[in-house]
């Protein structure tokens, strides 16, 4: 999650939020949301404190979750979350495979080459 650190960070969500409540079909539950969100960094009372590896993952799983048309016309949240982390994982899985494949050989030869010397 962005925390609030400057007053232009603050101006920049406040604008935006306001971009989007004159916009042609403002959603109130969505301004609402995006307030109480706002209202949240600026407190500081998320529920629990996230170490930088959970805020990237946050800040993935979000970026998934919120682009999932079927269930924001569903109002459904818990299903957009369980999807994005599906699609997470999915995704993670494919660039470790792609990772993997690339450093196997490399990691054979140079076991075999340490094992061939006596170390180990």
């Amino acid at each position: 999650m962005k925390k609030i650190a400057t007053p232009q960070d603050l101006q920049a969500e406040l604008t935006q939020i306001l971009a989007y409540s004159q916009s042609e079909r403002p959603e109130r539950g969505r301004i609402a949301a995006k307030l109480n969100d706002l209202a949240d960094r600026l407190e500081g009372t998320s529920k629990t404190a996230m170490d930088s590896e959970e805020e990237e993952l946050y800040d993935a799983i979000w970026m998934i979750a919120s682009n999932d048309g079927d269930s924001y016309r569903k109002k459904d949240a818990k299903g957009a979350v369980k999807k994005a982390w599906a699609e997470w994982q999915k995704l993670e899985r494919q660039r470790n495979n792609e990772n993997w494949r690339g450093i196997q050989r490399k990691l054979e030869a140079d076991l075999a080459k340490r094992w061939a010397k006596g170390e180990v």
